[in-house]
């Protein structure tokens, strides 16, 4: 899925953000003029779109997106271990603009 966000870029225009060990680069869409970037790993997008510092660039894709957040969801209240080939133990981070530096962005690990 498509998932742009409104975090303001560092220097070089880029907002990074990490899930489940991925990084995901969100750059300027020349179309559009938002930072963009496909997450093709479903539990990344919904881990994104849970921080709330992400959205789907296309609007025809929130019911796909609140389907992919209320799966994990209901992954993590049924207490559900982390698939095969996911990094759960990672950091989710995204990179500020002011300074550069990276922070925790979210609530839970993305799976």
């Amino acid at each position: 899925m498509k998932l742009s966000t409104d975090i303001k870029p560092r220097a070089d225009g880029k907002v990074v953000a990490t899930a489940g060990g991925a990084a995901y680069v969100f750059v300027r869409d020349a179309e559009s003029g938002q930072l963009t970037c496909d997450v093709s790993n479903e539990a990344h997008v919904a881990y994104l779109l849970d921080t709330g510092n992400f959205y789907p660039d296309d609007p025809g894709d929130i019911p796909a997106g609140l389907a992919a957040v209320a799966a994990v969801e209901t992954q993590d209240d049924a207490g559900a271990e982390p698939q095969a080939g996911t990094d759960a133990g990672s950091s989710n981070v995204a990179e500020t603009a002011e300074t550069g530096k990276t922070g925790k962005t979210g609530k839970r690990k993305a799976g």
